[in-house]
């Protein structure tokens, strides 16, 4: 019996590796990776923009600003497969299209330091802004801009709707540590984390009474500021998220619900991590950018 020729395999090998190559080439082109100089941070800044299927400069999008948690940057995104998750999602018009830039705030906490050493929110704000909306060709503020946030980034969202509300019409908290004033106080467990993180750079001393309470609560910004009451608020953690994040979004929310105020929530299944905030991320483009459809959504 005469032996199969290698040959005659040569054709499957090559559908193989070129189905390979397309898949990774097919993943790798949903994001825009770039850097542009900080004058607030004294240095290059790096950041990513992801544009959905088919886009194009002459299409004029609402533009989403994604801050990233700790110990994530610029490039996690991609790296965890949100933006083949939202391909398929715009793909098959289940999303509303937008332009998402990802900001690298390496572990900063989203904040301009008030020993004045770095300026994370200027940076996106003033530096990195400008120049997304000019090469993305994206529709105009406050209206067409929105900002989240996950973890340390949903902390940096609540601090930019409150610093910067002229600028965004949406915000969106996920899976926060939403801290009051009083869960702030001096503790052994603070003392511990200020080994990490120093408090005093970033927030200067913050158990200083003469501080304006609603800069450093949200509880009491939310609340009595008329400004912050007028944006949608999107509000998720998950089924399985770490302890504070559960415990104090579930006390932001009881706030709000006494207060009168309508905002959505979502209670996620899974864990504190990018595969399950990509689901979350979704449905926030759902409801924020498309409200007129949606309406707002009051908590329980």
């Amino acid at each position: 019996m005469p032996r199969p020729r290698p040959g005659r395999l040569l054709p499957v090998g090559i559908i193989v590796i070129l189905a390979a190559l397309f898949a990774c080439s097919a993943q790798a082109r949903t994001i825009d990776v770039g850097e542009v100089f900080s004058p607030a941070m004294n240095r290059p800044m790096a950041y990513s923009v992801y544009t959905p299927p088919g886009w194009g400069p002459d299409e004029s999008l609402p533009l989403v600003v994604l801050l990233h948690g700790g110990g994530s940057d610029h490039l996690s995104f991609d790296q965890y497969g949100v933006g083949t998750y939202l391909d398929a999602e715009f793909a098959a018009g289940r999303l509303p299209r937008a332009v998402i830039v990802n900001p690298d705030g390496g572990f900063g906490f989203w904040e301009n330091w008030h020993d004045g050493s770095r300026l994370y929110r200027d940076w996106v704000m003033d530096d990195l802004l400008p120049v997304v909306q000019a090469e993305y060709n994206t529709a105009a503020c406050p209206a067409n801009c929105h900002v989240m946030g996950m973890s340390m980034g949903a902390h940096g969202a609540l601090r930019f709707i409150y610093y910067e509300g002229d600028s965004f019409s949406t915000v969106t908290v996920i899976s926060g540590l939403i801290l009051s004033r009083e869960e702030v106080k001096p503790t052994l467990r603070r003392s511990l984390i200020g080994l990490v993180i120093p408090f005093e750079k970033i927030w200067g001393d913050i158990d200083d009474p003469n501080t304006a309470p609603a800069d450093l609560d949200p509880y009491v910004g939310w609340v009595e500021n008329d400004e912050l009451r007028s944006k949608s608020l999107f509000l998720s953690w998950g089924t399985e998220d770490k302890k504070g994040m559960q415990k104090t979004g579930a006390a932001f929310a009881q706030t709000l619900n006494e207060s009168g105020l309508d905002y959505t929530l979502m209670l996620y299944e899974g864990k504190h991590r990018w595969v399950d905030w990509k689901v979350v991320i979704a449905e926030a483009l759902r409801v924020q950018l498309s409200l007129d459809d949606y309406g707002f959504q009051a908590g329980p």
